[in-house]
């Protein structure tokens, strides 16, 4: 019984950090399959809000439906 509930236990931490960790499965001609990891940007103070901005204004006057 205890060996089972280690494999329970072990299954669930893998699909953990699968579902946190953004990683993205490429195609490639020379080498397969190619395994790599995504990064976020952040933008802080001052650009965020420059960001921000410009794609509220590009959303409202450039939308069309």
């Amino acid at each position: 019984m205890s060996k089972k509930a280690g494999l329970i236990c072990a299954a669930v931490a893998t699909a953990a950090v699968l579902c946190i960790v953004p990683i993205s499965l490429k195609r490639s001609a020379t080498s397969g399959i190619v395994v790599s990891v995504g990064q976020a940007q952040a933008y802080y103070g001052h650009y965020r809000r420059v960001a921000r901005r410009t794609y509220r204004h590009n959303y409202y006057y450039h939308h069309h439906y």
